[in-house]
């Protein structure tokens, strides 16, 4: 039957294939199988070792603890603690269960707070005691300290006062030596009191201010007098200065000239920088000699009451010049009269001649001077003797007394001359006045430093500041010393006060202690509490440790009779596995005779021509071959995943009977409630993924995964910060819960919520992310690289149409061209396509 067809020989091709990899298969699970026995039983051989040291260090553990709890009855019985004797009793109740040494510690350390309570009270009261006993020391101290100070100041006290009439005597010799600073009787005995006062309330600064004022007024005197010779002094020296001024003035000068304003000197340097010529009246005239003097002053004070003596004569051809140039100044020209206007009366040329060259100005000098009259005649400008003049519309008459300085070179020499010795004269007079106030001066300024020095020859005080010092010092030492001795007595009677008040609290405190009011007895009770406590926290220790210890022989003991029965279950698992292989490579022996046949090989011929055929179809089929491939490689796989599943489905078979002891016990807990399994099997199975290792730890307590529970906890709560990790009590169990949505929900709650959001959010983000690649790829993207594209084929025509019209020296024409890069392997693109792709516009 299997050689009648061709699908019949297709269909033991494949079963013989299939049991080869059968045979590998089973050949490889026996191995597995094999080696998973050798490691049961490795474990079960360490397991029984692990169970045997366990119980000896159980029965050591309560051996030290019954040696720790005679040790402890002793120490209690040192220390006179009563209530040992009560908790040991209630722990030979508990023994060998769990035990709660929070009362006992509790008793231990209540008895430990009150010897402290009374060690802390009889400690004060030694304390309250030795300062009371220093205190009175102390005050005994302070009256004889008080009692030598009172005597000294007595003594320093008399000194003082005959200091003081030595100063006294002292004083009247001082007033003996005084010539400006003189004091009055009443005032002497003003001072004498001050001092008979020195050291009570007065001291050296009074005496000072006592006669300050006293100096003050006779010092003011003098210096009243002093300023007045000062300013006379400078009021002479300024005249002086004044003096030699006008002295070196009149020396420097040729001629004197009389006074004139500022504006008229300027306005005459302008008619000389003009070069205009002029003459003063005065310089351009002068008396006959037969003139007498008397008249000589008359005619001059008339000249310079007038206006017209420094008045200037200017050449007739000229005078508009100079008119035009007084207009920018200020001077006054004199103006000669016409020839028609001079009467034959007497006029000023009988008295006057001009002195000037011959020329215009002396022609107008004459003019001028011939239009004065000399005495009333016709002419409404004239001169007379006793001096009356009309000029013009003015009339008036001249002063008196005034001499001739101006008019003639002799007379102004003369002037000169005169106001000179005149102004030497004033000089050495001045010179005089102030060699005289000089002294003066120096003489009051004597006088005040020498009232200066009477004051500060004060006699010194330096004696009598030391006895007041020393006396003041012994008073403030005697005042000091009795409010200390005050301030002593009060302290006294306080701490007697605390004394009685500390030994009441003594015998409040020993109330109930078994022990003498004795610091030393006390402090010893104290000590052994402290071992005794010691000793107690040792005692618990190695009592949870016994514990521990204990349950974790019970758990070990249950877990090798399991690894017992599993190593049975894998020892039959191996001898199935091995008949399995046997039955398979029987057959394999069988298929193989019947491949060895011809009609088998015609067709497996046949085949290798289908296959050979199979091959030249196009690159479609080799990808189809590949997914069928990968197709191969899933199904494998999911084989090794079902063959993994069968392992696990045994081993639960095998956990069932443990499994309902363990779930049992954790119903009872309270923890079973939260698992997701249904039959016991699963049960088991998700309380062992959860433990995990640690059920085969050899050091497993409670302390031990508290703390790794806390860790866990502590390590995640930032991540999980929004969902309120807490760590909670139910029973003996720790649980850990979280809040979602403001309820409380467990962790497996928390899980299951958590699982379905990153699903949803996976989902979400796989769509997002493909709109999102076809966004970039296909439009922003693809935009940006089209445009490049364009741009690049562009430039380079245009580059090809710019090297078309060019001529090289070789003659050749240079072209540029893209040559694509073709694709290295079948799963890629090569470049051209790949641009196509991208140049098309999906828009």
């Amino acid at each position: 039957q299997l050689l009648c067809g061709e699908g019949n020989a297709f269909r033991l091709e494949e079963r013989y294939q299939a049991q080869l990899r059968l045979r590998d298969e089973l050949g490889r699970q026996l191995q597995r199988k094999e080696s998973n026995l050798a490691n049961k039983i490795a474990r079960e051989q360490d397991l029984a070792k692990q169970t045997s040291e366990i119980l000896w260090r159980s029965e050591r553990l309560e051996k030290s603890l019954e040696s720790d709890l005679s040790e402890l009855a002793e120490k209690a019985q040192e220390v006179f603690f009563q209530g040992h004797s009560f908790c040991q009793g209630d722990l030979r109740q508990a023994w060998g269960k769990p035990f709660d040494f929070a009362a006992w510690q509790q008793d231990a350390r209540h008895y430990q707070n009150r010897l402290k309570q009374a060690r802390a009270a009889l400690e004060e009261k030694d304390r309250a005691m030795k300062r009371y006993d220093d205190l009175l020391a102390e005050q005994d101290q302070f009256t004889g300290e008080r009692d030598g100070a009172e005597r000294e100041q007595e003594g320093l006290l008399e000194k003082l006062h005959n200091e003081r009439q030595s100063y006294l005597a002292t004083l009247t010799d001082w007033y003996a030596r005084l010539e400006r600073l003189l004091l009055e009787t009443e005032e002497r005995h003003l001072l004498h009191q001050l001092v008979l006062d020195y050291g009570e309330g007065k001291d050296r600064a009074d005496l000072e201010k006592f006669l300050f004022p006293i100096w003050r007024r006779l010092d003011n005197k003098l210096a009243e007098k002093i300023l007045q010779n000062k300013q006379a002094h400078g009021h002479l020296n300024q005249e002086r200065a004044e003096t030699a001024e006008a002295l070196e003035k009149w020396q420097a000068q040729e001629e004197p000239e009389p006074w004139r304003d500022p504006q008229i000197d300027a306005s005459r340097r302008l008619l000389h920088e003009a070069k205009i010529d002029y003459l003063p009246f005065y310089q351009a005239v002068d008396f006959k000699e037969d003139v007498k003097a008397p008249l000589r002053e008359t005619i001059e004070t008339v000249f310079l009451d007038l206006g017209i003596l420094d008045a200037l004569i200017v050449p007739k051809d000229q005078l508009a010049r100079a008119r035009q140039v007084l207009g920018r100044g200020s001077d006054k020209i004199l103006l000669a009269a016409a020839e028609k206007r001079i009467d034959s009366h007497p006029n000023l040329n009988t008295i006057l001649e001009a002195v000037c060259s011959p020329g215009p100005l002396r022609n107008q000098v004459e003019r001028f001077l011939a239009g004065f009259s000399l005495g009333e005649g016709k002419s409404e400008w004239f001169v007379k003797k006793d001096g009356s003049f009309s000029f013009g519309k003015i009339v008036g008459k001249a002063r008196t007394g005034i001499p001739s300085r101006f008019i003639g070179a002799e007379t102004r020499r003369r002037f000169r001359a005169a106001e000179i010795e005149a102004l030497r004269l004033e000089l050495a007079h001045l010179d005089g006045q102030l060699a005289d106030l000089r002294h003066n001066l120096a003489r009051l300024k004597a006088s005040r430093i020498q009232l200066q020095g009477e004051l500060d020859s004060l006699p010194s005080t330096d004696a009598l500041e030391a006895r007041v010092k020393a006396w003041q010092a012994a008073k403030r030492k005697t005042q000091f010393i009795t409010e200390k001795l005050a301030a002593q007595g009060l302290l006294v009677q306080n701490q007697y006060a605390l004394v009685q008040k500390q030994s009441n609290l003594v015998r409040e405190k020993m109330v109930g202690l078994s022990l003498p009011p004795s610091l030393s007895k006390v402090q010893a009770a104290e000590e052994g509490m402290q071992a005794y406590a010691v000793a107690l926290a040792r005692l618990q220790g190695e009592y949870d440790r016994w514990l521990a210890v204990r349950d974790q022989g019970v758990s070990l003991q249950a877990s090798l009779d399991v690894l017992r029965e599993d190593v049975d279950l894998v020892q039959g698992e191996v001898n199935l596995a091995e008949r399995e292989l046997a039955g398979c490579l029987r057959l394999v022996r069988e298929l193989q005779s019947l491949r060895e046949r011809p009609e088998f090989k015609r067709l497996q011929a046949e085949v290798q021509d289908i296959v050979k055929r199979l091959k030249e179809i196009p690159a479609e089929i080799r990808a189809m071959a590949t997914s069928r491939g990968r197709l191969e490689g899933n199904l494998w796989g999911l084989a090794r995943e079902l063959e993994k599943e069968h392992q696990a489905l045994e081993r639960e078979q095998r956990l069932i009977g443990q499994a309902e002891k363990e779930l049992r016990r954790e119903a009872n807990l309270g923890f079973a409630q939260r698992l997701r399994g249904e039959t016991p099997a699963e049960l088991v199975t998700e309380v062992l993924g959860l433990l995990g290792k640690e059920v085969s730890t050899k050091d497993l307590d409670e302390a031990l995964l508290t703390r790794r529970l806390q860790e866990a906890v502590y390590a995640e709560r930032p991540d999980l910060s929004d969902y309120g990790l807490i760590i909670g009590e139910l029973g003996p169990r720790l649980i850990v819960t979280a809040r979602l949505e403001g309820q409380a929900v467990s962790l497996y709650q928390l899980v299951d919520w958590l699982e379905g959001e990153i699903a949803r959010n996976e989902l979400l983000l796989d769509e997002a992310d493909r709109e999102l690649f076809e966004e970039i790829i296909l439009q922003t993207v693809g935009q940006k690289i089209r445009a490049k594209i364009y741009r690049a084929e562009e430039w380079v025509r245009n580059m090809n149409r710019l090297m078309e019209t060019r001529d090289t020296t070789s003659g050749l024409t240079l072209q540029l061209r893209w040559q694509p890069k073709p694709a290295e392997t079948e799963d890629e693109l090569g470049t051209r396509d790949l641009v196509e792709i991208l140049k098309t516009d999906v828009t």
